[in-house]
């Protein structure tokens, strides 16, 4: 390459988003207003800040025998992963002593 092709360029000085005079952030709310995220509902509609995550079904885990282990409540569920690991650990305990 020639020399004269290898004249350096002068990109100024880097930009900061959030000095002074940066925009201030938003979240976009489905009826389509920015809302700052000081605000924790949409200020037009209402909605709140993901609702529409918080709407969606929750996934299911269905387990033969069990059933759908999402529709469990909270205390079902630690019940049922108790009972799983004192299965296990007998299990476990049973080979043991055989071996």
């Amino acid at each position: 390459m020639p020399a004269a092709a290898l004249v350096p360029v002068d990109l100024g000085k880097p930009v900061d988003p959030s000095g002074p005079g940066a925009p201030d952030p938003t979240w976009p709310c489905p009826c389509g207003t920015a809302n700052s995220f000081e605000e924790i509902a949409c200020t037009a509609c209402g909605t709140a800040f993901l609702a529409r995550l918080r709407d969606d079904e929750a996934p299911s885990l269905l387990l033969p025998l069990v059933g759908d282990v999402a529709r469990f409540s909270r205390n079902q569920r630690l019940l049922g992963a108790c009972g799983a690991a004192l299965l296990l650990s007998l299990l476990f305990l049973l080979v043991g002593v055989l071996l």
